[in-house]
């Protein structure tokens, strides 16, 4: 149990093969320390929050997942330790796929938080996508329920979250695959469940009372990526929403079309960002 959890928090466990610590598996990477946790999590009643408290107070938690500038003593961590077994720094994590929907709706500020009832029914298109079965959904807002309560089928599950390696019921899950591949980017740039929140974060920093174009960044900034842009993304973000309003004024479009279509490609962007995507 301490493993799982260590591994849900670190990107992987202590013994690096949670379904098996029989011979065949993997000896733990750093034993003493799984003893002592261990020993923690019984003695405080085989409680997970302070567990869980514990490790994310740590140093070796609140590490940076980014390389080191200019390697310390003249050693070379990376090239000690490529498999970053001695935990020198924070695995780079990609979000669950649950966790990428859940946060797609979140920053378009149209998450539905209401908790329990019946689950949100998915269909097969014929081009084999699936989706949310728009015509047997409980009210409009269950559209945007947790990915909690979308139905999970043994054999296919919603697309979005295919692509993110959400895995099949079909077997237990000890650890989750964590791909990186051409489709996922596909999804986010031309999905329109992406497209469509992207309009909604974008009505979202409209509704803002900041009139100044740079609080509006800044806004969206913070909603998507939980922190301030510096002043080289500021001046990137304004000439793009210049360039954008221009190219869609000059097809005949109002001033105030432009600016909001523009606004919506900058949402949109900000999605596709690996700061979104990834924990550091």
């Amino acid at each position: 149990m301490v493993n799982r959890i260590w591994q849900h928090l670190l990107g992987a466990g202590l013994v690096p093969s949670p379904e098996d610590f029989g011979k065949q598996g993997q000896p733990p990477t750093h034993p003493e320390l799984l003893e002592w946790a261990s020993r923690y999590f019984i003695t405080g009643g085989w409680r997970i929050k302070p567990l869980v408290k514990l490790i994310m107070l740590s140093d070796v938690y609140q590490q940076s997942s980014r390389m080191p500038a200019v390697p310390r003593a003249g050693l070379d961590p990376a090239s000690i330790d490529p498999d970053n077994t001695l935990l020198w720094r924070m695995r780079l994590r990609r979000l669950e796929a649950e966790v990428v929907r859940d946060s797609i709706l979140a920053v378009s500020g149209q998450l539905n938080t209401t908790a329990g009832g019946p689950p949100v029914l998915t269909e097969v298109r014929p081009d084999g996508k699936v989706v949310m079965n728009a015509a047997k959904l409980a009210s409009p807002a269950a559209r945007s329920r947790r990915s909690i309560y979308l139905l999970v089928r043994r054999a296919y599950n919603l697309s979005i979250l295919t692509v993110f390696d959400q895995p099949l019921i079909s077997t237990t899950c000890a650890r989750r695959d964590t791909s990186a591949v051409p489709l996922q980017s596909l999804t986010m740039l031309n999905d329109d469940v992406v497209i469509e929140h992207a309009r909604h974060f974008a009505q979202r920093l409209l509704q803002q009372t900041e009139s100044d174009l740079q609080a509006k960044i800044r806004t969206a900034f913070r909603i998507a990526l939980a922190r301030i842009p510096n002043d080289d993304e500021i001046a990137a973000c304004t000439a793009q929403l210049a360039s954008q309003s221009k190219l869609y004024r000059d097809v005949g479009l109002s001033k105030d079309e432009s600016n909001e279509r523009a606004l919506v490609e900058l949402c949109h962007t900000l999605l596709n960002t690996s700061e979104f995507l990834y924990a550091e």
